[in-house]
């Protein structure tokens, strides 16, 4: 499939006839970055390409808090430990020995210098902590992606091409820049923002001055946090589709699939209880917790492709890794615009408010597609203003019943 990609307004383009369920492409991220909190809490991926590293049994065992738990057909977990390999000057991690090499040929020489990471008094180790005082889960982005962004540049042997590259992620003006840097560092985003960029000063140098300027710093940030997307990889994820597609009769068939329902609420359990300061496990609904290796990528053709609330292309991960596959939909005519959708289905179920609230908080843009059209004479309440309007109104009818 060929396309034409439209720089005027930004926008990708079908060329010939589409039909739902063809892949539109794949693609590399120019760079991907695991989260600092989502790493912190032992989700182990390749620091390169963001594979899962845990086998499939691994990671139920552990998000089950059940060290005994023993998962059938292990013949359907795809992890290779065996071609696991470590950097040997810092111990970093990587699925295989070329995630390794590439990494180190892309960005790894400048940062790795013979010391462990783990240590507190490493200097990423510094800016690592730093960041996570800053940046609380639900994370959209990370420090450690700008620290590969500056080593790739200290690196490449054509500094120009890298440069022209990010360079036609999209622009936006300096208060939309201000305004998604207030968003993703809060309230104190000017002085936040101020220590990281010294502290990268400290790591890298003036190795590319107009980004470490003031304006430039917070322009590159701001274009990070608007066109990054989410990446999610789990081993279990793919042990479950696996099993998915396993020829088994139709009693055992039932029976994994019992098995598999009765793992996943284990893990909701264990995953909304904590221990409190007096040592008991308590019970909490609304922890939003981790459930796959997280993290996020700079993606040339993916970061072209406009929303809609009525999409017609999604973006998913087949391979548990960082390549990124956009696929229709529905069918899509030729000279038809690419869309998908920046929110997810719960919010893409909301109110026209909700929707548009969201979108200009997060990615500062009015939506104009032809569903937030239809619903423009709409009240302007959220979902959640609804939902207590409709109780108010129930709990009002009973009382005069």
């Amino acid at each position: 499939m060929s396309f034409i990609l439209n720089f005027n307004g930004r926008g990708l383009f079908t060329t010939e006839y589409v039909r739902a369920g063809d892949v539109l492409f794949e693609e590399e991220p120019l760079v991907a970055c695991q989260f600092s909190w989502n790493a912190c809490c032992h989700f182990d991926a390749c620091d390169y390409c963001m594979r899962s590293l845990e086998t499939a049994e691994q990671n139920a065992r552990r998000l089950s808090k059940q060290e005994s738990l023993v998962l059938p057909h292990p013949e359907c977990c795809e992890t290779q430990l065996l071609q696991h390999v470590v950097c040997e000057g810092c111990g970093t991690r990587y699925c295989c020995a070329e995630c390794r090499s590439t990494a180190f040929t892309k960005y790894h020489r400048s940062i790795c210098d013979g010391s462990k990471k783990e240590l507190e008094s490493h200097p990423l180790r510094v800016l690592e902590n730093t960041w996570k005082d800053m940046h609380f889960p639900p994370e959209t982005t990370s420090i450690g992606l700008f620290v590969k962004l500056f080593a790739m540049l200290q690196q490449a042997d054509k500094k120009d091409v890298l440069l022209a590259k990010l360079e036609k992620f999209c622009s936006k003006s300096k208060e939309e820049d201000t305004n998604h840097v207030h968003k993703l560092l809060g309230p104190q985003f000017v002085e936040n923002l101020e220590v990281l960029r010294e502290m990268l000063l400290q790591l890298f140098g003036e190795l590319v001055p107009d980004w470490l300027t003031c304006d430039g710093f917070r322009s590159l940030f701001a274009m990070v946090g608007r066109n990054g997307q989410g990446i999610g990889t789990s081993s279990l994820e793919v042990w479950e589709r696996n099993c998915n597609e396993l020829d088994l009769p139709k009693a055992l068939k039932d029976q994994l699939d019992e098995f598999i329902s009765m793992m996943r609420e284990e893990i909701r359990v264990a995953d909304s209880t904590y221990i409190d300061e007096d040592g008991i496990e308590q019970y909490c609904d609304n922890v939003h917790p981790f459930l796959d290796c997280e993290g996020s990528g700079l993606y040339s053709m993916q970061s072209a492709i406009n929303h809609s609330c009525v999409p017609n292309a999604e973006v998913n991960f087949p391979y548990n890794n960082f390549v990124c596959r956009v696929v229709a939909t529905q069918d899509i005519l030729p000279d038809q615009e690419v869309f998908i959708s920046y929110l997810d289905d719960c919010m893409l179920g909301s109110s026209r408010h909700s929707r548009q609230k969201n979108l200009k908080e997060n990615y500062l843009f009015v939506c104009g597609c032809e569903k937030c059209m239809a619903q423009a004479n709409d009240p302007d309440v959220t979902s959640e203003e609804d939902s207590d309007l409709d109780s108010d109104e129930y709990i009002e009818e009973d009382s005069m019943s």
